[in-house]
């Protein structure tokens, strides 16, 4: 199992590495944090978010893959990043950041 989840990471890696070159940006804030209660290591938790970014079409919804979150993020705290493919808007990854000085988490 953790082979697998070290490849999925990898892949993931990869796909946000082509599409932060390649693809389209938009800043985005985040609305709701949702635990996923099947992974946990320590006191850490694996949770998707649900971010909110503005279009030149309107406003916009997107959640997240996963990502590993302390007890004491808060959305508040968090700021995101979408990064969508140019030909398909199905393709898109969401970057987190942490903080007002906007550290990559």
């Amino acid at each position: 199992m953790g082979s697998g989840l070290r490849i999925k990471g990898d892949s993931d890696q990869r796909n946000l590495e082509r599409l932060k070159r390649e693809g389209i940006c938009y800043d985005g804030s985040v609305i709701s944090i949702i635990p996923t209660h099947w992974v946990r290591i320590g006191s850490y938790i694996t949770a998707q978010v649900e971010c909110s970014f503005k279009t030149e079409k309107g406003d916009c919804l997107v959640k997240s893959g996963y990502h590993l979150l302390s007890p004491l993020d808060r959305i508040d705290d968090l700021y995101a990043k979408i990064y969508f493919n140019h030909n398909n808007s199905n393709n898109y990854v969401v970057e987190l950041l942490k903080g007002h000085n906007r550290v990559l988490f």
